[in-house]
């Protein structure tokens, strides 16, 4: 976006190694959170709906759980998703500064269908608790005919918001993740900087469709370890608030969900490493992607084996081994975006350094240091001595009629002419000023106290 092109600062090259440390951390809070939001909201959308048709309360609790997961707290939405979200925005205008590329735009983009998204699944969790309240109340005996009708009303009004809540919210998260992802897989794609701003290339390349499907497998194995972490972990006291059936059912529903996308995942990974363009791969890539799948195929066994002894007995391993696989999963596509953007850092280093010359021109700072010491040794030393008489004249006759005047004897320097008859005429030495000033300050430095 020009607009953010046109705002961004110079950056060194000690910070843009900062903002590519600070890209990954955000990233590693960033794309967990939305991973987890999506695959909580889905499963959610889709127990609810299977509820009904097949009659079964424990579909409708549990598409409940996961709806309050997923929107378990206001605040999560801002610390997890808003200001992370900002601050890739942030650190990508001033990567990708220069370059042409939308990618930031398209962040903004997807961050304000996610605000959008967060509101709507927010309304849907408590429209899940209001729709209980309104049901037990209608089973209540409540004489007044006029609370009987409001009741009955607000029951069916919130039914409406029940069902268009979730479903619109479900969809305006999942335009908002794949443009997060299609605008991080984007990035690494220097060979496409012109056809950056094609929104097509965004929406339709390789790249950005096997992420995006390795995201939502990702998704709903995250959900499901949450919601067996959350009933089941050593600490909980959810299990003991919930009959043994239900417990039952969240258990096996979770494991057995979470080993299906878990075994998918893997083969969207490796053909999302063989989309890569070819200035985004290197051996570390490759690296990243093998210790991805050991740690898939670690949480796959643990989940098996859960589910085949029907135990959660490896809980908190399983959910150790996958904070971790979340870290290398985002470090691997960092890797390719380090990796495709070298000759853009050093474009943008360039351009720092010019930037940081002209402003300090601009207020008659810096430039070159300029050594006296370095031009008297090679161009006076061979003509003048202090008290010997060489091809010029020795500085103890000549230096003390300028009395320490620098600027005087600069200024000779810069124009000589003849003066003593007994010497040849100095030639010209091509000094800049700055130059013949720097000398100067040498010569009086050095021989001035000795002339006296």
């Amino acid at each position: 976006m020009d607009f953010l092109d046109n705002h961004i600062l110079p950056q060194s090259a000690h910070h843009i190694v900062l903002l590519r440390y600070i890209l990954m951390l955000t990233l590693v809070i960033l794309v967990p959170y939305l991973s987890f939001i999506t695959g909580a909201s889905l499963i959610s959308l889709f127990l609810r709906k299977k509820g009904p048709e097949a009659g079964e309360g424990k579909y409708y609790k549990l598409a409940k759980d996961f709806a309050d997961l997923a929107a378990f707290n206001k605040s999560l939405p801002l610390a997890l998703g808003v200001v992370p979200m900002l601050s890739a925005v942030f650190c990508y205008a001033q990567l990708l500064h220069l370059s042409g590329s939308s990618v930031p735009g398209y962040l903004l983009l997807s961050l304000i269908l996610f605000l959008v998204a967060a509101g709507l699944l927010s309304l849907y969790k408590h429209s899940f608790h209001f729709t209980d309240l309104f049901t037990y109340l209608g089973k209540e005996e409540i004489k007044s005919e006029e609370y009987k009708r409001e009741i009955a009303s607000y029951k069916f009004s919130m039914g409406g918001m029940f069902a268009s809540t979730g479903f619109y919210g479900v969809i305006f998260l999942l335009v908002a993740t794949y443009i997060f992802v299609g605008a991080i897989q984007l990035a690494s794609q220097t060979d496409k900087v012109a056809e950056a701003n094609d929104f097509l290339l965004l929406l339709f390349s390789f790249d950005t469709i096997t992420y995006y499907i390795q995201f939502l497998f990702l998704a709903i194995t995250l959900a499901s370890l949450v919601m067996l972490y959350y009933y089941f972990r050593p600490s909980s006291e959810q299990k003991k608030l919930v009959s043994e059936e239900y417990a039952e059912y969240v258990k096996k529903f979770s494991l057995s969900t979470g080993l299906v996308s878990m075994l998918i995942i893997p083969i969207f990974l490796v053909a999302n490493i063989l989309s890569k363009s070819d200035v985004a791969l290197t051996g570390s890539i490759f690296f990243a992607g093998i210790f991805v799948f050991f740690l898939l195929v670690m949480l796959s066994n643990l989940f098996y084996l859960m589910l085949r002894n029907n135990h959660t007995k490896h809980i908190t391993s399983a959910t150790f081994l996958m904070l971790l696989f979340l870290v290398v999963f985002v470090m691997k596509d960092q890797f390719a975006f380090n990796t495709a953007t070298k000759d853009q850092y050093i474009q943008l280093v360039e351009n720092y350094e010019i930037k940081h010359a002209e402003f300090l021109a601009e207020f008659g700072l810096g430039g070159e240091v300029i050594s006296g010491a370095d031009i008297y040794n090679g161009k006076c030393v061979a003509c003048h001595q202090f008290d010997k008489k060489v091809v010029g004249p020795p500085y103890n006759e000549t230096l003390p009629k300028y009395e320490g005047d620098v600027d005087k004897l600069a200024n000779f320097i810069l124009n000589p002419v003849k003066i003593n008859p007994e010497y040849p005429a100095m030639p010209n030495q091509g000094l800049k000023p700055a130059e013949a000033k720097a000398v100067a300050e040498y010569i009086i430095q050095t021989y001035q106290p000795e002339a006296k």
